[in-house]
């Protein structure tokens, strides 16, 4: 670790995998922790699992402990909301001893929360659905303020109904939001979750899943824009809202010019992931989400010429760079398990044949969010633990079907 800055990386989920492979086959040390017992990064050939605390004081005073080791100071990835707000608690402990872009902790803390990101956004006039915000632990539902049925329902943070097993029951493994498609489901969505969190009610955007739009950008902190490129969701799961199965860059000068002036306007520094949806009623991209961070696919162009990863690693280190302007369109980013799942529960809606579906699998994608040739033991590991995880529910043994 003597020559080169090594990287740490906070959360080891499919996003940590791009970075890892970026990173790691240049020669750079790559580390990670998860409070998670067996994430699917940590079994990379690229990275190193460190053994550190969950519990967040005891996880700071590992990590100060770990950065006077080293050399160099190691340059920080979190690659999770929970993660950054971790770091936002302790970032003037932990500040000294790491090296992160991000260096903006007030717009930090607002993007990382749905309920101040959607405030951000109403104050700055940038076009997205109409949300409305319940309180934790409201008795009666407020006025939906011209919301209409269906919306969606979201807590202020993903990871409080993630790891909340009442959420999980209500929602289903994985799911990260609510459809809600009348009054009735939404008094009893709130009777369940609403202790858990404050929430953000959003009008749902008609739209079929290729309506879908996400923008991926890196604003260094000289104000200029590194790198932006934007990517069609092709499929998601659930049909329409859900997380992406398969992604395909595509060439839309419109909307990565829209991406670059939102995260002007926001004067945020660092990579940042947006989600678009185009409204048919007004011909309008419109923001569902933004996140402050690098997410599961958000590096899917690195071996093609944008390394995300990279520029990151760089720019830390308050490195010189220029804009890379020239994003390859046509490149397709895929999950297996979550298209699996998309497969079995919408393949006669869509009039698709298993025959076509594996002969896509095999022949048809050029980024995986797992499989690498030259990475191979993620893969391994997870298509033993999913196939175990099928055996189980198939024998009526075990609930959980797991994602590859």
């Amino acid at each position: 670790m003597a020559n080169k800055p090594p990287v740490l990386i906070m959360d080891l989920y499919y996003g940590a995998l791009q970075v890892a492979r970026s990173l790691g086959s240049r020669g750079i040390p790559v580390c990670g922790i998860d409070k998670l017992p067996d994430p699917i990064a940590a079994h990379s050939r690229y990275i190193t699992r460190l053994k550190a605390p969950e519990r967040d004081e005891e996880l700071k005073d590992f990590m100060i402990d770990f950065s006077k080791n080293l050399e160099n100071k190691p340059v920080l990835f979190p690659m999770s909301d929970y993660y950054i707000r971790f770091f936002l608690k302790f970032r003037n402990a932990l500040s000294g001893h790491y090296l992160f872009p991000m260096d903006n902790p007030g717009i930090l803390a607002k993007l990382v929360s749905k309920v101040e990101t959607a405030k951000l956004l109403a104050q700055l006039e940038i076009d997205c659905p109409k949300t409305i915000f319940f309180n934790k632990g409201i008795s009666s539902l407020p006025s939906l303020d011209g919301i209409t049925f269906p919306c969606i329902l979201k807590p202020n943070y993903h990871d409080y109904w993630e790891e909340d097993t009442r959420a999980t029951e209500f929602l289903g493994p994985g799911q990260r939001i609510a459809y809600i498609e009348n009054h009735a489901a939404l008094r009893e969505a709130v009777n369940v979750l609403n202790p858990m969190d404050d929430m953000v009610l959003q009008e749902f955007i008609p739209g079929h899943s290729e309506n879908h739009y996400y923008y991926v950008g890196y604003r260094g902190k000289k104000g200029i824009i590194l790198l932006s490129y934007v990517g069609n969701k092709i499929r998601t799961f659930p049909d329409c809202l859900g997380c992406e199965t398969l992604l395909r860059s595509i060439d839309n000068p419109e909307l990565v010019k829209q991406g670059n002036r939102i995260l002007h306007r926001l004067n945020y520094y660092g990579p940042a992931g947006i989600d678009f949806k185009f409204d048919p009623r007004d011909s309008k991209y419109k923001v569902i989400e933004i996140n402050a961070r690098l997410g599961i696919n958000d590096c899917y162009l690195a071996e093609f010429g944008a390394d995300m990863p990279n520029i990151y690693y760089l720019d830390s280190q308050k490195k010189e760079l220029s804009p890379h302007n020239n994003c390859p369109a046509g490149i397709t980013w895929y999950h297996f398990g979550f298209d699996f799942d998309w497969m079995r529960t919408y393949r006669r809606k869509y009039n698709l044949s298993w025959s076509s579906w594996i002969r896509d699998l095999v022949f048809g994608f050029n980024n995986y969010a797992v499989f690498s040739w030259r990475d191979p033991a993620p893969f391994m590991h997870s298509l033993l633990k999913w196939t175990s995880r099928r055996t189980r529910k198939a024998l009526g043994l075990d609930g959980r079907t797991g994602n590859l």
